[in-house]
């Protein structure tokens, strides 16, 4: 087979051969996969997007903002010098040589993979698919998905945790955010949320929910932490948590009621009601009859039927 693609100074799509390749992706926005063999790989100017495949392999982004694409049935270790591949088939161990690699996108497969990223500065996004797998994040700004199984997530600030299905386990910090969508009834506190199965939380203190097409109910009364939650289509009840809000009604007459701190809710379509809580809270209710209720300190200058 082939080398693929030729490098020029424009944006390249280049795909190796079975044997060791050498090739340098000259300047340009380039995607080059090296596939099997023990390849070194350039990506040289642009922001480039670099997948070694099979055989210990040598990344270079060179200048720009490069990228490392790995996906397989791997246990994956990332450090900003070097990845670490376990073939959870094969047995087998492949480490690859990372030069001037500023953000990583690495992908398991159906067994239960253990993609481990805790010692690289720059932002990954992991993705478990299927099993029981276990993620953990960098210092950088990290998304990870857990996908189908009984996942383990630790992340920390400024990353997204989002498990799935399944009864998955959150840990974070300050600055950690859970994240799920689902049409399904949610319930949040501060150990555990429900709708897309039972999930243990540690360390959280900001949750994303959305509901979808059904009629919902989104429930983070008992949550101390920041809430930012969405109903979608369907008549939904949103009930926010103690240290504000973010939410959205959308399609539907939905009821939305605020917590204890400083709550911002819209309404948006249909003929929706609005409950401050007890700080000084935001009400919108957009389209349709609604009704507003303010709290205890609720701005009359916050509120708004349209």
């Amino acid at each position: 087979m082939a080398i693929i693609g030729t490098p020029t100074p424009g944006n390249d799509v280049i795909t190796g051969d079975e044997a060791g390749n050498q090739i340098d992706a000259l300047a340009g926005n380039d995607t080059v996969d090296g596939k099997d063999g023990n390849d070194t790989l350039l990506g040289n100017l642009g922001n480039d997007i670099l997948t070694g495949g099979l055989g210990t392999d040598i990344l270079d982004g060179g200048a720009g903002f490069d990228r490392v694409v790995e996906t397989g049935d791997f246990n994956f270790t990332l450090s900003n010098d070097k990845l670490i591949s376990g073939n959870l088939l094969s047995k087998q161990t492949q480490t690859d040589t990372l030069i001037s690699i500023e953000t990583a996108t690495l992908t398991g497969g159906a067994s239960a993979n253990i993609i481990n990223a805790s010692q690289f500065t720059g932002a990954v996004l992991l993705n478990g698919l299927g099993g029981n797998d276990t993620l953990t994040g960098g210092l950088g700004k990290d998304t990870l998905d857990g996908g189908l199984g009984e996942d383990t997530l630790t992340g920390g600030v400024g990353d997204v945790l989002i498990g799935g299905a399944g009864n998955d386990k959150f840990i974070g910090t300050t600055g950690t955010r859970v994240q799920e969508i689902a049409d399904v009834n949610f319930t949040l506190t501060n150990t555990t949320l429900t709708g897309n199965g039972t999930d243990s939380l540690s360390g959280i203190k900001s949750v994303q929910i959305t509901g979808s097409s059904s009629d919902n109910t989104l429930d983070a009364s008992s949550f101390s932490g920041f809430v930012q939650f969405a109903g979608n289509f369907g008549n939904d009840q949103l009930k926010a948590g103690a240290d504000g809000s973010s939410g959205f009604g959308g399609d539907g007459s939905d009821t939305l009621v605020g917590g204890a701190g400083v709550d911002n809710l819209f309404g948006d379509n249909g003929d929706d009601r609005l409950e401050g809580g007890g700080d000084n809270d935001a009400l919108k209710g957009g389209d349709g009859n609604d009704t507003l209720i303010g709290g205890a300190n609720t701005n009359l200058n916050g509120i708004h039927d349209r």
